[in-house]
């Protein structure tokens, strides 16, 4: 018996390139490092964040953008700068799967006002994308996600590099 995959949910790793190539969307959870996103428009995505260890803080997303923070797939190199990542929770990941299926059964109504945290999140990630290109555009960021995160979409406006 054949059964039908309504989606794919996964990590960064090589794995997720797979299901694009037979039209199934996917949600990438706990995705690192944060520059880059899955790029099917049908794609769902939530990335960890970044905390820094000395003060406690969870860095903003224009934060976790700069140099060398975004690119970065070591956590030593991440320790050495005093940031450690932190994993999506299980209630993230649950909302992720509910807010695909409704997607995928075209029940998902999104607010203006998540239309509004989505836009921020892209502007954000664009305006740093001349460093790290702007794959993954098309991908939608999970809507609990940036909800819960919302202060997270505010710039401090950095212009030096985090080390």
């Amino acid at each position: 018996m054949l059964l039908a995959v309504p989606f794919y949910l996964g990590t960064a790793s090589g794995l997720i390139l797979v299901p694009p190539t037979f039209h199934i969307p996917c949600i990438g959870t706990n995705w690192s490092p944060i520059a880059g996103r899955p790029h099917g428009p049908h794609d769902l995505y939530m990335p960890k964040l970044y905390r820094s260890r000395p003060s406690g803080r969870t860095l903003s997303f224009s934060e976790s953008w700069q140099p060398p923070l975004a690119e970065c797939y070591n956590i030593n190199v991440l320790a050495a700068h005093g940031i450690e990542l932190i994993d999506n929770t299980a209630e993230e990941i649950l909302g992720s799967a509910v807010e695909m299926i409704q997607r995928l059964d075209g029940t998902m109504i999104y607010s203006d006002e998540d239309e509004r945290l989505h836009k921020r999140y892209d502007e954000l990630f664009l305006g740093h994308a001349s460093r790290y290109g702007n794959h993954g555009v098309n991908c939608r960021v999970v809507r609990e996600f940036l909800r819960h995160h919302r202060e997270l979409l505010e710039s401090p406006g950095l212009t030096a590099r985090i080390d």
